[in-house]
């Protein structure tokens, strides 16, 4: 064995790299959720007494509950599963056997200083129905635990106060009832050293009750001066631009407006009445009262048929937010004619020089004839939606200089593909399909000008029938 696999340091620096990996599964919010992966760590520490000591506490430094809970005795719980959720990963269903008495808990007691950060994923719902047995021994199990990410929600969030200590300085946690208020009145005299906390709320209630509980979770966050950094909305009962307004007019009355750095937002799809579908556009003055957050990094609003507004709200909105790394403003359906154009990637460009993911939608048949001297140097993803397209080397060439390290393109009908939905096609844009086909040629000249330096002739013959209009219906 190398001499260099003696000094403790380089061996610890070995594991911190390899315990770096997240497992990131869609979470319910429409985030990703990362949970801790061990795996390599595992075999690391089985390859060698110099490394199992520093992989084992490397191991336990961030777990999620169900680790700790499977450290009970065997004869103690059952581990079943509930089929696959969410792609590939497994619905857990833990349950106990017996009753539970002190010495269960003496290999938890033994890993527990060890843990620093805790997760509390939503593919193991079915183990949190455990927690109420278990809570009387985890109030202060856990001395160096730092983080808490929790994500169970309803009648699990007020266990999460097991787990909180005066050294907490992060804290993910779902606001979804009164319980969840009353612990984020509590976090300051609890948490000394907090300087992270993150808030998914769930609203489930009807529309009109809306604003009373989000402004209830502000003025908890500013009165009790919660570093709020993140903020989630994940609402399945609402979908209307006049609530989607209420819910971001809360919003900044309080949470920080320096502190905050992501936002989130996820209305309800389903159903959809294409009756009403100005019911569901998002306004440009709904999303102009969340230009107070000057440091945010990521944002999602996620919406129907799209956002009403133009390339100067566009404008305004980019000079708000200087520090933007991604941004996602997709629609599902997007049969609202988007009244952006180009332009509003120059605003981008201008004032957003570090963002890598963009995802929104414009009116592409009209190229600028300015050229502006900023580019989105970082900029790798762009989502376009339905935007309309009409010549394709135009905006390829646009693309080229203003996106010149784009990596992807992706269009509405790849999303909806990605989701899965085979009732989409009824209800989007009619020429989603086309501009589609239009966009596809768009990435393939971008992908063949980086990789040849030369466009592939198959491409002209694609654009050569696009002008001869015999790919321009709807698919």
């Amino acid at each position: 064995m190398h001499r260099c696999l003696q000094v403790a340091e380089i061996v610890n620096l070995v594991c911190l790299e390899l315990s770096d990996g997240m497992v990131r599964i869609p979470g319910r919010s429409g985030d990703d959720v990362s949970i801790p992966k061990h795996g390599d760590l595992a075999v690391l520490a089985r390859t060698s007494p110099v490394f199992s000591s520093h992989a084992f506490r490397c191991i336990w430094n961030s777990v999620t509950f169900i680790n700790i809970m499977r450290c009970l005795p065997s004869d103690s719980f059952k581990l079943a599963l509930h089929g696959i959720r969410y792609g590939r990963y497994i619905d857990w269903d833990m349950q106990l056997l017996r009753d539970l008495n002190d010495s269960d808990f003496d290999r938890i007691r033994f890993y527990a200083p060890l843990i620093q950060h805790l997760f509390s994923d939503f593919i193991c719902t079915r183990g949190a129905t455990i927690l109420p047995t278990v809570s009387p021994w985890l109030p202060g199990m856990f001395p160096n635990l730092q983080g808490i990410h929790w994500t169970h929600v309803g009648e699990y969030s007020p266990l999460i106060e097991n787990f909180i200590g005066p050294q907490l300085t992060t804290i993910h946690i779902p606001g979804t009832c009164r319980p969840s208020l009353t612990l984020l009145s509590s976090l300051p005299l609890l948490c000394t050293r907090l300087t992270d906390v993150s808030y998914l709320t769930r609203i489930t209630s009807r529309p009109q009750e809306l604003q009373p509980l989000a402004v209830s979770a502000a003025s908890e966050c500013v009165a009790k001066q919660l570093p709020v950094v993140a903020f989630a909305a994940d609402c399945p009962r609402l979908s209307f631009s006049d609530d989607v307004h209420r819910l971001f007019s809360a919003a900044p009355t309080g949470i920080s407006h320096l502190k905050l750095k992501k936002f989130s937002f996820s209305p309800d799809l389903y159903p959809f009445d294409r009756d009403r579908q100005p019911d569901y556009l998002l306004q440009c003055t709904s999303l102009e009262r969340l230009f107070c957050f000057a440091n945010v990094t990521n944002v999602r609003v996620l919406s129907a048929v799209g956002i009403d507004w133009d390339d100067a709200t566009v404008t305004e909105m980019a000079r708000s937010w200087p520090h933007l790394e991604r941004l996602n403003l997709s629609s599902f359906y997007g049969t609202r004619a988007p009244r952006t154009t180009l332009r509003c990637l120059e605003a981008f460009a201008q004032f957003c020089p570090r963002l890598t993911s963009l995802h929104i939608a414009f009116d592409a048949t009209t190229i600028p004839t300015s050229t502006s001297q900023f580019s989105l140097e970082k900029l790798e993803t762009l989502g376009v939606d339905a935007s309309p397209i009409a010549r394709t080397p135009p905006v390829a060439q646009f693309l080229a200089r203003i996106a010149p390290n784009l990596k992807d393109l992706t269009t509405l009908v790849d999303s909806v593909a990605a989701d899965g939905d085979p009732d989409w096609r009824k209800d989007a844009a009619p020429h989603a399909f086309a501009y589609g086909l239009r966009w596809r040629i768009v990435e393939a000249i971008l992908k063949s000008s980086f990789d040849t330096g030369i466009v592939p002739q198959f491409i002209f013959i694609l654009i050569a029938l696009y002008q001869l209009n015999a790919l321009d219906a709807p698919q």
